[in-house]
């Protein structure tokens, strides 16, 4: 608990309940949760305070958009060099075809050439089985 309000105070966030509340689930969860997810393990969470809390901690770059698909919207933690006015995720995500869950592989990352092309953000999506359902 001591970490996450650390981190909020470090993005100088006001330190809430429901932000350490959030943080906390997605540091004790190794793939990306979606708002209904966090929702189902959080418990009682008011719907639109917790698309507020999302959008914050994705605006102050704690926090990264891992994947949306079907009109869901899956979130992660982001790494210590992202901030408020980048977020740098270059690596892939992985969605199980069995569990259904997103996770993002830091491990496979992708060198991609951009021809000169000022590239501010890209995504690249992989699928299959992972570790626990293989």
């Amino acid at each position: 608990m001591d970490e996450t309000k650390e981190l909020l105070k470090k993005k100088e966030l006001r330190v809430t309940q429901i932000r350490c509340q959030v943080l906390e689930a997605f540091q004790e969860n190794e793939h990306a949760l979606s708002p209904q997810d966090l929702q189902a393990l959080l418990g009682g969470l008011d719907r639109v305070s917790l698309y507020r809390t999302l959008q914050v901690l994705l605006d102050k770059g704690l926090v990264h958009k891992a994947l949306e698909k079907n009109t869901q919207t899956y979130y992660a933690l982001c790494d210590s060099d992202c901030s408020d006015h980048a977020h740098s995720h270059q690596h892939v995500h992985f969605t199980c075809e069995s569990c259904e869950k997103v996770y993002c592989l830091e491990q496979a990352s992708i060198q991609v050439d951009t021809k000169g092309y000022q590239v501010h953000t890209w995504n690249l999506n992989a699928s299959g089985l992972c570790v626990n359902c293989r």
